[in-house]
């Protein structure tokens, strides 16, 4: 699957839940195909980033770390809110 940055930005754009949901869950899908394609070689070869460290296994592991992060914060806030979690 390979995602439309310019389809799936305009959908998100609608600042809607289950548009942010489906670009969220569409951006995860094609992260972990580009990770099942790569091997042990590739994930250890340098990246051209500025951050987020020296290798392609590591940047994976920091964009997995945010998106935790992340989903950390919203369950906080939806818990405060009276919401599930």
């Amino acid at each position: 699957m390979l995602l439309d940055p310019v389809v799936y930005s305009a959908r998100a754009a609608e600042s809607t839940l289950e548009a942010m949901l489906e670009y969220l869950d569409a951006v995860q899908q094609y992260l972990v195909s580009c990770l099942e394609r790569q091997s042990e070689e590739t994930l250890a070869q340098p990246v051209p980033t500025a951050c987020h460290g020296e290798t392609a296994a590591n940047l994976f592991w920091v964009l997995a770390q945010h998106d935790v992060s992340h989903g950390a914060q919203i369950g906080v806030i939806r818990a405060q809110l009276g919401g599930e979690r």
